[in-house]
């Protein structure tokens, strides 16, 4: 049986095939020197003070995030739009994590206010990069749980007085990035918890409840950015449910992106009138 999730993008792909819908034109926003995952994992969380004094290879990955934040930072003002972002990637080179994760820290040099939410069910990294302490336990999952139990319970509250209860709740469970005290990270659940994997029927329940849209759409009023970091197009669903309850996605290609994903991916955006902000393109050195 087909989880909702699959199902979404079944319907998208039927959709589509009967549009006369083009596929427009991703404006590539930046060009990110590709590093291994574990030169990454061993410079984290990254020191985006000063790049002087760096290793080489580093230095440059060091340039193009801080162009790519100012980028966004002069593309949002440009757009006049929200900010919240989901975050993939197209191919099955570096994930999206790495990208989310060091982005994040780069917007909040810029004096942005920014929450780092980890929406990959299936290979949640944001967690290990920033050290959660082993006694975290809630995470986006419980945060979404006690918003599904407050929007059945809300006939108790004025809307707005419910809505307010629910978004304290929710930002106490974001922690602090040491160094960094305009980030914060919403990891998918505890330490304990991710040692077992998800099932579909969870994600569903977390990702499909009106409740959630709720949840993000809340979280504006407290940050200017909300990075979604999610898995790989090419191999969940999720991504696009997210970015139903988002301001666009941001995508990350390697150099040597097969034009067929790219191609379903704008065709189920245009279906679902899903905004793309951009692409950035991961290079070799």
């Amino acid at each position: 049986m087909l989880s909702l999730s699959q199902r979404f993008v079944q319907r998208s792909r039927a959709l589509f095939a009967d549009t006369a819908n083009e596929p427009t034109q991703i404006p590539v926003l930046g060009e990110i020197p590709w590093l291994a995952n574990h030169v990454y994992a061993a410079h984290y969380p990254p020191d985006v003070s000063d790049s002087a004094g760096m290793e080489p290879e580093l230095a440059g990955v060091d340039v193009a995030y801080r162009q790519l934040a100012a980028t966004l930072v002069r593309r949002k003002a440009w757009m006049s739009s929200g900010s919240r972002l989901v975050l993939t990637s197209l191919d099955d080179g570096p994930t999206p994590s790495w990208m989310a994760m060091r982005l994040a820290c780069y917007l909040s040099r810029t004096g942005q206010r920014v929450l780092l939410v980890e929406g990959d069910f299936q290979n949640p990294t944001v967690h290990q990069a920033f050290d959660i302490p082993l006694d975290f336990s809630v995470g986006l999952m419980g945060v979404l749980e006690h918003c599904r139990q407050g929007l059945e319970r809300e006939r108790e509250f004025s809307g707005e007085e419910s809505l307010g209860r629910r978004m304290g709740y929710c930002l106490e469970q974001t922690l602090p990035v040491a160094g960094l005290p305009l980030l914060r990270v919403l990891p998918l659940a505890g330490p304990e918890r991710l040692l077992r994997p998800f099932t579909a029927t969870e994600v569903d329940a977390c990702l499909h409840h009106p409740s959630t849209a709720l949840f993000f759409q809340g979280l504006q009023g407290y940050f200017d950015w909300i990075l979604i970091d999610t898995a790989p197009f090419v191999q969940q669903a999720e991504p696009l449910i997210l970015a139903l309850q988002s301001d666009g996605m941001l995508l990350m290609a390697g150099w040597r992106m097969e034009a067929e994903r790219l191609q379903a991916l704008q065709a189920m955006a245009a279906v679902n009138q899903l905004s793309i902000w951009g692409m950035v393109v991961h290079a070799p050195l």
